[in-house]
């Protein structure tokens, strides 16, 4: 007659598995919020859409505590692709608040430049343009400004500031607008790439598109 072994005390019988654990054989069954930190995390190119794996990651970490419940590895993967999605976007949305911010100096002297060109002042317009020469002034006005009457308002569409650094005269901050200028005549789309070599803004570039509408 075959001895019989008895498990220690607090063990379950041979073949069975111990509390809380899925008896032998059986997988586990995955975390729902796990896989939804992952897929989330992998979507981390949408805005913001991936910062959503940081919370459901941490939630999942949580279920996987369960015996029962599989999917450790993805939460956890989902956790760190939501803190990279946290600290790219984040980043990314400081540094373009900071430029708009910053561009907004560069409105009043595009705007001046606006109203000078559309009441014939083209001296002035020309000292507030940093490279341009009377002639190509000159020529602004005749093909455009001079066609569309007195300058009423602009609504600013874009803007924003970045710096580069120029190799022969030091720092210089570039910023660019985008608008659309109400004149007598119509509304049209400008766009300005302003200047500031530390003696306040100025015209780089200024550019007109086709009339958006007309009285």
């Amino acid at each position: 007659r075959p001895a019989i072994t008895r498990p220690p005390p607090g063990m379950p019988p041979m073949g069975y598995a111990p509390q809380g654990y899925p008896p032998y054989g059986m997988p586990k069954q995955s975390s729902g919020l796990a896989i939804t930190s992952l897929v989330l995390g992998v979507l981390g190119c949408i805005p913001f859409l991936g910062v959503l794996s940081l919370p459901m990651g941490i939630a999942g970490l949580n279920k996987t505590r369960n015996p029962l419940i599989g999917g450790k590895g993805m939460a956890i993967t989902g956790l760190i692709l939501g803190i990279i999605n946290l600290i790219g976007w984040g980043s990314l949305t400081a540094f373009g608040v900071a430029g708009y911010r910053a561009s907004l100096a560069s409105r009043p002297p595009a705007e001046q430049f606006l109203r000078n060109m559309s009441d014939g002042k083209l001296d002035a317009a020309l000292a507030q343009a940093s490279a341009s020469s009377k002639t190509e002034v000159e020529t602004c006005y005749n093909e455009n400004f001079k066609k569309w009457g007195a300058f009423q308002s602009i609504q600013w569409r874009f803007s924003f500031k970045f710096d580069t650094w120029m190799n022969t005269s030091g720092a210089e901050s570039l910023s660019t607008l985008v608008g659309t200028a109400t004149f007598a005549n119509g509304a049209h789309m400008v766009s300005f790439i302003m200047v500031n070599k530390g003696n306040g803004w100025m015209v780089q570039k200024f550019q007109a598109d086709q009339p958006l509408s007309s009285p």
